[in-house]
């Protein structure tokens, strides 16, 4: 784009067929001028989205967006605008992503992985739903839901921090290594899942109180109640752990907490 804001895009409609196997879409470059607003409108998939620029900002439009593989944002700004953005590939994210109410989802078929140099990377609902693993680098804050649909999510061996501020739902395979799992949101959140979750440190800091409503879970090493109450009446089970390395326990229960 030239100077000053002209609102340039990359729009797709109105098509009845597609095929994208490859490519990249790249918002901004070294000539962008200052406060570009570039708006992406399209009901095909591109097959990667780089945003490039400090002076550009992709926007989405009406239609969620898939990529068929890699998520990069270097420079700039991803506005989500509160629409789902589908990818296949890793997402790197060095620069902002406004994830308004939307919802990012991962559809790999291959390991792919989360790396930011902004930590924690902030998303609003995150969910799995390929059927290999995502790694994440990075520590996240989900503002939304956080979702194992299928596949696999691995807080990494540098045993990376998630905090979610909804729900959870897990029906394919948490891989917790010595990572922790903080529910802090401000109304109630939910847990449950088909498949069998196990926490290593997980900590309860909502006033408004976390639920098990179905499935089993289990906890590594510590199970931390800093402000809201702990139900587990809705689990088929609630499992505090021990074997030659850990023995599970419950951290001193604030005043302001119980189970």
């Amino acid at each position: 784009g030239g100077a000053g804001a002209q609102n340039l895009g990359f729009s797709v409609t109105g098509v009845s067929s597609s095929t994208v196997t490859g490519g990249t879409l790249q918002i901004g470059n070294s000539s962008t001028g200052s406060g570009q607003v570039m708006k992406i409108n399209s009901i095909v998939p591109v097959g990667n989205l780089l945003i490039n620029s400090v002076n550009a900002t992709g926007q989405l439009q009406t239609n969620p967006l898939t990529v068929i593989n890699d998520v990069t944002i270097s420079a700039g700004a991803y506005d989500a605008n509160n629409l789902t953005t589908t990818l296949g590939g890793n997402w790197t994210q060095n620069s902002t992503f406004i994830p308004g109410t939307g919802t990012v989802i991962f559809n790999n078929t291959t390991g792919k992985s989360i790396n930011c140099s902004i930590t924690p990377a902030t998303f609003n609902n995150l969910t799995i739903a390929g059927s290999s693993e995502v790694t994440t680098n990075a520590d996240l804050v989900m503002n939304g839901n956080f979702t194992i649909s299928s596949g696999i999510f691995d807080v990494s061996t540098a045993n990376k921090t998630l905090d979610i501020n909804r729900n959870w739902v897990n029906n394919g395979t948490f891989t917790e290594r010595e990572g922790s799992v903080l529910f802090s949101g401000t109304t109630v959140q939910n847990l449950s899942g088909t498949s069998a979750t196990r926490f290593y440190n997980k900590t309860i800091n909502n006033g408004s109180g976390v639920s098990v409503t179905s499935g089993n879970f289990s906890v590594k090493n510590s199970l931390t109640l800093t402000n809201g109450d702990f139900n587990v009446t809705g689990a088929t089970s609630y499992t505090l752990l021990s074997d030659a390395v850990n023995t599970a326990f419950i951290a001193p229960v604030a005043i302001t907490s119980g189970i």
